[in-house]
């Protein structure tokens, strides 16, 4: 017979070796140190409301024996040090600080396990200044006690220099394979190609990343913006699941393709939630392209080099954006993301409209073997690109009204297509398209399958 237990409660406490292997299985090295240049960019918002961030930096050494990240960026303030920084997660995670990326309160504490066995912590407000010093294996084994300590008394009720204010984590004693990665050049070549896409917005803004003492570099986002060519703009506001505003901006457009943004991988939709990029250059179904769903869209091709797609959503509720929780990805199921995504969806249509007109004229050229070139690829090789804040936009991307030219009407290279379908059906295809004329329909349908089926014409 079995003994009779002594209490009614049964034991469901995670041990920490667990904890710690769940928390950091999910996320790999390099997002995880981009997890903790967020917090720094959370502060560099707080103290610079306008959003110019110049006088602001964040400094980081990432060796094969040492990791290293300071910042300017106001430091951490003792009460939150005390009940949240160092918290396993929010006690109400559906009201984060305002207008940060984090959402649970795991990023600072996975990136430092992740890391290494022994990470110090110090930080200094305008008014006061601590130091945490955590040996991880020592602390695992106090098996029931899940407190940090500070290493001395924190000092309270201080004037703190202007120059002294920030915070600076370092992690030693790092896990071989971490020493591995940030010791090697291509560890170090990801990292800075990390940081500068995934940081890009605030660089923009004037904050300062430096690696390795080598200043990041990020590029502003730029399109092609002239009166007959300016990108289309759409600004939404949406509910959250807390019930709280996301405000959503939408450029879509073209850049040059004879420059360095010309390229086809940089082509696609860039994603970004509180200035966090979460998509960059993506061309597949996440976004726009292929099949999702029930919606069916041409899948990328190289003829849409030129292509560029900017989606900022931005909320006071993390929680309200759609993202995953390691803010490597977003969350496709989310109710504002797809509402977005139907905007995303029309506004591509139109661009890619005008790149297949760009095509055909362009084929018509070398058909007839004339040297001059057509209105509309004149058009285009004469346009500026300018940066999307600062650009002309209009509500939607239409192709210019041109005068074909003598040698494009000299030359048929085209054959009609013609078919009957069904009214239901055509309705249901107009209707995904968004695209009234049947001719401009069949045209669409056409061209969707030639991408798709003969992507090597």
């Amino acid at each position: 017979m079995s003994p009779k237990p002594k209490s009614m409660r049964i034991q469901a406490k995670p041990t920490k070796e667990f904890f710690i292997e769940q928390l950091t299985r999910d996320i790999s090295l390099i997002p995880a140190i981009v997890d903790l240049a967020d917090n720094s960019v959370d502060g560099a918002r707080r103290l610079k409301k306008d959003g110019d961030l110049d006088g602001l930096y964040i400094n980081i050494t990432a060796k094969s024996d040492k990791f290293e990240m300071s910042d300017n960026c106001g430091g951490i303030p003792l009460e939150i040090a005390t009940n949240y920084a160092f918290r396993f997660g929010r006690a109400n995670p559906s009201q984060p600080p305002s207008d940060e990326v984090g959402r649970f309160g795991i990023g600072m504490k996975r990136a430092l396990f992740k890391l290494g066995n022994h990470f110090v912590v110090t930080s200094a407000t305008a008014t006061s200044r601590f130091k945490v010093d955590v040996r991880v294996s020592e602390w695992k084994a106090k098996a029931d006690d899940w407190y940090f300590d500070f290493a001395s008394p924190p000092e309270v009720d201080i004037t703190v220099p202007k120059d002294q204010r920030g915070t600076t984590i370092t992690v030693d004693e790092l896990q071989e394979s971490v020493a591995h990665t940030l010791g090697s050049t291509k560890g170090e070549e990801d990292l800075r190609d990390a940081l500068a896409s995934r940081l890009q917005y605030f660089i923009a803004k004037n904050l300062v990343v430096r690696l390795n003492d080598t200043t990041v570099i990020a590029h502003p986002h730029e399109l092609v913006s002239t009166a007959k060519l300016a990108p289309a703009f759409k600004q939404l506001t949406l509910k959250g699941p807390s019930g709280g505003p996301v405000k959503v901006r939408l450029y879509c457009g073209i850049v040059k393709a004879n420059v360095g943004d010309g390229k086809p991988e940089q082509a696609g939709w860039y994603v970004f939630c509180n200035g966090r990029l979460l998509l960059e250059a993506d061309k597949s179904d996440a976004t726009v392209w292929g099949k999702s769903g029930d919606k069916r869209f041409p899948l990328f091709h190289n003829q849409y080099t030129a292509f560029r797609g900017f989606a900022y959503f931005d909320a006071k509720d993390a929680g309200d954006l759609p993202m995953n929780t390691t803010k490597t990805g977003v969350d496709t199921e989310s109710s504002v993301y797809r509402s977005a995504r139907t905007e995303m969806l029309a506004m591509t249509r139109q661009v890619i409209n005008f790149l297949n007109a760009l095509k055909n004229e362009r084929d018509a050229q070398r058909e007839a073997g004339v040297n001059k070139k057509g209105p509309l690829t004149a058009m285009y090789e004469k346009s500026k690109m300018k940066a999307t804040e600062t650009i002309r936009t209009r509500d939607n991307f239409e192709i210019p009204k041109v005068k074909a030219p003598k040698w494009q009407s000299q030359v048929d290279t085209t054959v009609e297509v013609s078919y009957r379908v069904l009214a239901e059906h055509f309705e249901a295809v107009s209707d995904v398209l968004d695209i009234r004329k049947p001719s401009d329909v069949g045209l669409a349908t056409f061209n969707d399958f030639r991408m798709r089926e003969c992507p090597d014409e």
